[in-house]
Order: structure tokens, then sequence, then C-alpha cells
């Protein structure tokens, strides 16, 4: 009698505690650095808002889009847009001076959780530092997007034993990398941020696998010519690197087609677009436009008839979209030679990983001339039956890349909120919390 007494108050003291601690005040320390980050923090900030009850502390390192959800910025995330290689070396010594602010700030703060996006050059050197401290085992660290581990050749052994012991939660944006991962470390796979938007996961869960038209939607049937658009990148070498030799494209192909020539790209990097159009004497045949929200992104591409576009989350973006896609990408003959020498993927848009097959025209490093690119637009402007393919392909990826959480959804009234990545993020994250307070 007396055990079953003890034993039932023990249960109504752990039920007690978990109640309290689920509704109490947590600080959410964040790290993201890039543009793609930035929206992907700002979704996860909002849905943890939306699903945990009580007020949330949110510092950490991020941009615009994340300080507009309540973010207190101890740094900003320019400081961290550096990608490459060589490319990289001049900015060691300022990024290691952040490096050792940040892990001061958050030994001083003692936030509940850090969460880390992307950027792994930065914040895999980040969580192996706070891991060390006294009170880095008790700091939850989630990273939000995975490491292209798979891409690379080897067995990885290392950086599996880091994720490993150093990660409570990876957050993946493909199925393919929860498979990866999930071996050996606690996975969960969000979708990409392209599925925040309902109608999106809809049709990714109820399109069909094939398209029987390869004509343009009518948004785009409206247009008198058709539009071109170019996606140069979002960081500054990305755009130094590649837009020059888009604007020589816009040249060429505009002196022997009539065709519409737009460039899509966020605030910060405007000024350095507009100047490089602005010096090669095309600033009236171009607009530039900037908008970084993913519906607004996705609204104006399905005003395009086909892009140009330097490898990243916007390729998918296109997809979403319906837009026919070249991809590129250029860089140094260093970064040429490692990417070469390490890949262990034939692909490297989004699109075509996802197919494991060649869906989009990838032309990297030496093919990334105005000759080869101008020829591949050529083809998904004019060419019906090249068109028809790639939209039939288009579905498939989308099918392919619907998170599986939202796999059962068969009509319009199950695709609640609850269903997007930034809310799936959230909800694993929080299970973290809740089982830290049962133990």
């Amino acid at each position: 009698m007396l055990s079953s007494k003890i034993t039932s108050s023990v249960c109504i003291f752990r039920r007690f505690h978990v109640a309290v601690m689920q509704r109490r005040n947590l600080h959410f320390f964040f790290v993201a650095g890039e543009p793609s980050g930035d929206v992907l923090g700002a979704s996860l900030i909002r849905s943890l808002r939306s699903k945990h009850p009580a007020p949330l502390k949110v510092t950490g390192i991020g941009g615009p889009n994340m300080e507009r959800e309540g973010l207190v910025k101890t740094a900003d995330m320019d400081q961290l847009a550096v990608m490459g290689f060589l490319e990289v070396l001049p900015h060691v010594p300022r990024l290691y001076s952040l490096l050792r602010r940040t892990i001061k700030c958050i030994r001083e703060s003692e936030p509940d959780f850090v969460v880390t996006v992307d950027s792994k050059g930065f914040n895999f050197r980040l969580i192996k530092a706070l891991r060390r401290e006294p009170r880095g085992s008790k700091t939850k660290i989630v990273h939000y997007v995975a490491p292209s581990m798979w891409a690379i050749k080897g067995e990885q052994r290392e950086k599996k034993m880091f994720l490993s012991r150093n990660l409570d939660l990876l957050l993946v944006l493909f199925p393919f990398e929860q498979q990866y991962f999930s071996s050996f470390l606690r996975t969960v796979c969000t979708g990409p941020p392209v599925f925040e938007l309902a109608a999106i996961r809809r049709r990714a869960m109820q399109a069909p696998v094939e398209s029987t038209s390869s004509s343009l939607p009518p948004s785009k049937q409206q247009i008198s010519d058709p539009v071109l658009l170019l996606l140069p990148g979002s960081r500054v070498q990305e755009v130094r690197q590649h837009l020059p030799i888009l604007l020589e494209v816009v040249r060429s192909m505009g002196s022997k087609h009539c065709l519409q020539f737009r460039i899509l790209t966020i605030l910060s990097m405007k000024e350095l677009v507009d100047n490089l159009v602005e010096s090669r004497g095309l600033k009236e045949s171009i607009q530039v436009i900037t908008l970084l929200d993913v519906e607004k992104r996705i609204e104006h591409m399905r005003g395009c008839s086909a892009a140009v576009a330097v490898s990243g989350t916007v390729t998918l973006e296109l997809a979403a979209a319906d837009v026919p896609s070249v991809v590129i990408y250029r860089s140094n003959m260093f970064t040429q030679f490692l990417a070469k020498r390490l890949a262990a993927v034939e692909f490297i848009s989004l699109p075509n990983l996802l197919l494991g097959q060649r869906l989009l025209p990838e032309l990297l490093f030496g093919a990334c001339n105005q000759d080869d690119i101008e020829h591949e637009a050529c083809k998904l402007l004019f060419d019906k039956a090249e068109r028809k393919c790639v939209l039939a392909g288009y579905s498939r990826v989308m099918k392919i890349a619907c998170p599986r959480t939202t796999a059962t959804c068969t009509n319009e009234e199950k695709f609640p909120e609850e269903q997007s990545p930034s809310m799936i993020a959230a909800t694993a994250i929080l299970q973290l919390q809740n089982e830290s307070s049962t133990t």
C-alpha cells in the first residue's frame, strides 16, 4: 500500500515537473551565416514561438528576417558569408575573432539551445568549442541543414563521429539525407523551405507524376516576349564570379531574340548587381528585382519563361515555380581541382540529385561559358519537347522532396500548418526539451 502511494506521488510530481518545465521561458541562441539560413531561422523562430506556451528569448547571429521575428543580434550574418577554399583565407583572422566573441557570448548567457543553421565551416568549429565548455553538456545543440558528407568520397568516419558526439539533433531537408544520417545520429527530415507554402506541399502530394503540357502556363502566356530570369547567387563571391558572364549572355541573346531579362537578387547584393549591370551598359535592358520571401520569389518566378541560376536551393524554388532552368557554377582552379577529386556525386543541382539523373543542364567550371549557357537557355525557352521533359521531371522532384510527414495527406483539408518544415523542426526541438524535463 505504502509503495503504491509513493509510486503514485512520484508520477504526479513528474507530471507536474514536466508541465512546469514545458511552460518556462527558454533561451535560444541562433547562428545563421547566409540569406538562405536567415530565411530558415526566421521561420523556425516563428514556429517555436507558436508551439511553446511561454515567452522565448532569441539571440545570436542572423539577418533581417530573423530580426523581424525578434532575434537580438550579437553580430551580423554578413560577417560569415564567405565560401570556398582559397576565398576564405583573407577572412580567417576576422572569422576567428568572431568565433571567440560568439563562444564568450554563449558562455555568459547560458542558453537552453544553440541552433546553428548551415554555414558548417564556422558552426562546426563553434560546436566543437562549446562541447569543451563546463556547461557544454547542458545546452542542447541542434544543427539545421545537413553537411553534404554524402557527396564526398570516402566513409567520413571522423565527421560522423564528430556529429554523433556533439549534436543532440540534426535537422535535414531531404528524405535521402535522413536515411544517411539516422544510422548514427538523431535526425529529423523537415523538407526544404519551399514547403513552408501549403500550396506547394499540396501540389507535391497531388500533382500527377507526368505532365502532358509543353506550353507555358497561363501566367506566362500573357507576356508578349519570353522572360529569361537570371539568379547570380546570394554571396558577394558568387555574384562577382557569375554575373559578368551572365551579362555577356544577355548582350548576345538580346541581339538575336525578342526577350525580357530580369535579375532576381537580395537586398544586400543589389548595389553590387546594379554596379555590374551599369558598368556593362545594360541598365536599360535588365530589370533588377530584390526579393527574399519564398512565397514572393516563387510568385515572381512563375511569370518567367526560363532561368539561368547558380547552383543552390534556388533550383528547387524554380522547380516549384515550374521554370525550366540552366544550372551554372564557377570557381577558382584550386577549388575546381578539389571538387573534381573529392566529389562522389555526378550532379550538383538539387533536382538532378533528387532524381538521380540529368533533368536540368549543368554547366560547371570551364563549361560555364557564354556560348554553352546561351545554347542551353535557348533550348529551354524555345524547344517545346525540352520544356515538356523538364516540367514532367519537376513533378517527380517535388514528390521526392516532400517531407514524409505529409505523405498521408490526400486532400486539401489535411495540410495544416503543423506539416510545414519549420513546424516539424520546432516540434523536434521542443521534444528534446520535454525529454530532458523527464530525466
